[in-house]
């Protein structure tokens, strides 16, 4: 890490913006992380993140091997199908995309709206275990959301000291959103590993661009596009981060380097992509033209505010109220920095860029993120990070003495607002099946392959 880089740490009550002289990284960790006998406290350990992955797996493991019925599982049927194609019919008849084989006569149609990641690495999974059951399919998206949540974690520890990517890791542990959709096989699910690591990579590049990191960068950006068109979102978030970074060239003196590479990669990924669905289709994008019209929401009745009223339902229900709160702070925060109000300090740079291709994906795709749920899913980073930046500057107060028993009241409510508003839409969202993703499972399960 480049020097100076790692003084990101929360002391008195906000992330200073450089320690003491001579202090580094682990001289601040250990400063609040060694008891005075000396020893180091466990939350400094990495194996701290254990306990946290086991809670989420176990949170995430619920209902594993029950049918799919519950709020858009038939997604899980979705994607099922599209896996058993590959198994059943051969790479040669779906030509590696998303494709219904009918059972009986064989014929062949391409669904073709997205990458064709989830399909891909279903069917790879069915031919090595030999079994598409409900327990092996939503154990890839399981699978998926842990290895996105240690990521997480490693990029706070590592930017801000083990506190922040405990808490960090603890929420995207319990909230709804993660919880409950991240035992789903859906593009924004198995995207978001790729998402993750393409930030960090960016970063690193843009810090000082080395072979290593272009190649963790590339490498990124590719899967992402194997699995979502929510990866090109992130790259052009990365994009308008690099621009604004080019003249600050003691913080990021690859900028300029990181903004031909992020574009240059959008752009062949994306190619590559179309070409892949102008391949199985005949050369006929009409039927893409016209998903994505839908998605974009032309024709909808609904203005920005309706829009942005439901929005905000969804992400209190699902991102809990505390969760919504602490990233509408980041994005005021990352507002007036852009207006060179305030400086944002390296982690919260990081989410802002989380933020800017979750929001870029829900605005583009507004009828999609209308009708789904789901769709918010890239945000879930961001989330967790701001929620753990509030949370950590608030403890801090409180240790430091400032209004101590205010700090100690936010805190408590703000653990038993997520704590409550989770197991409530856990419940419910368990114990509430729907006719219509029952319906839609049975006939895609007795129709194709």
């Amino acid at each position: 890490m480049p020097k100076g880089l790692g003084s990101f740490f929360v002391y008195d009550g906000c992330w200073a913006d450089r320690p003491r002289k001579g202090a580094g990284v682990e001289d601040l960790v250990d400063r609040k992380s060694v008891r005075p006998n000396g020893t180091r406290e466990f939350v400094a350990s990495p194996w701290a993140i254990l306990p946290v992955l086991i809670l989420a797996a176990m949170i995430l493991s619920i209902g594993i091997g029950h049918d799919y019925r519950l709020k858009h599982e038939d997604n899980n049927a979705l994607h099922a199908a599209f896996g058993r194609a590959h198994v059943g019919a051969g790479l040669g008849v779906t030509k590696g995309h998303d494709a219904y084989v009918n059972r009986k006569n064989g014929r062949v149609h391409f669904y073709a709206h997205h990458p064709p990641g989830c399909g891909l690495v279903l069917g790879g999974v069915f031919a090595v275990t030999g079994s598409s059951s409900p327990p092996v399919v939503r154990g890839v998206a399981i699978s998926a959301t842990l290895a996105t949540l240690v990521l997480l974690w490693w990029i706070v520890r590592r930017e801000a000291g083990p506190r922040p990517a405990l808490v960090s890791a603890l929420a995207f542990a319990v909230l709804p959103q993660a919880a409950f959709y991240g035992r789903m096989v859906n593009h924004e699910v198995l995207v978001l590993p790729f998402i993750v690591l393409l930030v960090d990579r960016y970063f690193a590049f843009a810090r000082g661009g080395s072979m290593r990191t272009m190649i963790g960068l590339t490498f990124a950006a590719t899967a992402g596009a194997l699995f979502s068109w929510a990866i090109f979102f992130t790259l052009a978030a990365c994009a308008v981060h690099a621009v604004i970074s080019v003249r600050r060239r003691d913080a990021y003196p690859a900028a300029g380097q990181a903004l031909a590479l992020v574009l240059s990669l959008g752009a062949v990924l994306f190619a590559i992509d179309l070409a892949h669905i102008a391949w199985v289709k005949g050369g006929d994008l009409s039927d893409l033209a016209a998903i994505f019209s839908s998605r974009v929401g032309a024709d909808q009745l609904y203005g920005p505010f309706e829009w942005a009223h439901k929005m905000l339902g969804f992400s209190r229900r699902l991102a809990t109220a505390s969760g919504t709160i602490a990233l509408i702070w980041l994005a005021v925060r990352t507002v007036r920095a852009l207006l060179g109000k305030s400086p944002l300090r390296p982690l919260e740079e990081f989410t802002a860029v989380f933020l800017g291709g979750g929001l870029g994906y829900l605005i583009v795709f507004n009828w999609g993120a209308w009708q789904h749920h789901y769709w918010q899913f890239p945000l879930l980073p961001a989330v967790a990070v701001a929620l753990a930046l509030a949370v950590t500057a608030i403890a801090e107060n409180a240790r430091e003495g400032r209004r101590r028993m205010a700090c100690r009241v936010l805190l408590g409510l703000i653990i038993l607002e997520v704590m409550t508003a989770s197991t409530a839409a856990l419940y419910k969202r368990h114990t509430t099946p729907e006719d219509r993703v029952i319906q839609a499972v049975e006939s895609l399960q007795s129709r194709f392959l």
